[in-house]
């Protein structure tokens, strides 16, 4: 539910990055596709971390080398038995229905 409140923050760039994301596949092909998705997904991924979620679970990332995307941080907070791991659990299980195993 809290992804509702936090919309204006990431919705308009990922509808961006999903229209390039297409618009590069029906030109270049899926390996041009897949090398700016990386160059975009990743940056965002990192920014993502250090803003929103922060917001979110007012809780830092323990450190750059070990907690330096958002994927890395969820493998922690899913397992907390507080409010941070019920607002965890829930982008856990999105992120691994798309990706099995992404994090586990």
């Amino acid at each position: 539910m809290i992804y509702l409140y936090t919309a204006p923050l990431w919705l308009p760039a990922l509808l961006f990055f999903e229209f390039l994301l297409f618009a590069l596949c029906t030109r270049k092909g899926w390996a041009t596709a897949v090398i700016v998705s990386e160059l975009i997904a990743v940056p965002l991924d990192v920014f993502l971390n250090y803003t929103e979620f922060a917001l979110m679970t007012l809780d830092w990332p323990k450190s750059a080398h070990t907690e330096g995307t958002l994927s890395l941080r969820l493998a922690r907070l899913q397992h907390n038995t507080d409010w941070r791991g019920a607002v965890a659990r829930p982008v856990v299980a999105t992120l691994n229905y798309f990706l099995p195993g992404h994090i586990g």
